[in-house]
């Protein structure tokens, strides 16, 4: 269903975000923070909140072009129109 593939298209965009987000802590965290378990452990589950929260807010739209495209380039899917 649309829904579904909405979800799992969010699902890829917060994957992607925290992906990047992760590598830009690696290159701003002091070397000290990136030793410390505890706040690595927090802090891997915080970018991971952030990536979810930015992909549900829709604000950078890949999850929306992905959905756009699998729509279109899928077989047995109809497009929506808009």
């Amino acid at each position: 269903s649309d829904e579904e593939l909405m979800n799992v298209c969010k699902s890829f965009e917060a994957y992607l975000l925290e992906q990047v987000l992760t590598d830009v802590k690696e290159a701003i965290v002091p070397k000290q923070e990136k030793e410390n378990p505890y706040l690595s452990m927090f802090g891997d589950k915080l970018y991971e909140e952030y990536s979810k929260m930015i992909a549900d807010s829709g604000d950078l739209g890949i999850a929306q072009k992905l959905f756009e495209s699998m729509k279109r380039n899928t077989p047995g899917i109809k497009p929506t129109e808009e």
